[in-house]
């Protein structure tokens, strides 16, 4: 969240942006990796994973994408997607929210795979809620 406060919606604020979304993937790289090395989980250890799913809250995947689309908006007023465009800003933000749109498929599937079944269910659910979020998102700053 704190690499999306920094975002403003113009060119400005984008190296910022593109550094902490650098070692946000960090970050995310390694939770994947380690749940691919991590052997199948007992009930206790899968709800364990559910309870850091949870956090920091349902609700912050879509404010989080939200705030983004409307500073990008805001950033340009026109609402005119060819000057979003041709000032560079469009392809730093769409690259970011694809970047996470990956990572927030790739992470979820990793921890079905070790989780028990009803656990692994409702993280494909939330997998699901999340990608349609990210679509929204995507086709509104394309």
């Amino acid at each position: 969240m704190f690499a999306e406060r920094s975002y403003q919606g113009g060119l400005e604020s984008l190296s910022t942006l593109k550094l902490q979304e650098s070692l946000v993937e960090d970050h995310l790289t390694a939770s994947i990796h380690a749940a691919a090395r991590c052997p199948p989980l007992n009930e206790t250890g899968s709800k364990q994973i559910m309870a850091a799913l949870g956090k920091p809250g349902p609700t912050f995947m879509s404010e989080l994408l939200d705030s983004i689309t409307e500073k990008a908006s805001m950033a340009f007023p026109t609402q005119n997607k060819r000057t979003f465009g041709k000032n560079g800003a469009k392809p730093a933000v769409l690259g970011w929210l694809q970047s996470l749109y990956r990572f927030s498929n790739e992470l979820p599937e990793a921890l079905e795979k070790i989780t028990v079944k009803s656990d692994s269910e409702e993280i494909e659910m939330g997998r699901q809620w999340s990608n349609t979020l990210f679509e929204k998102a995507l086709a509104a700053c394309e």
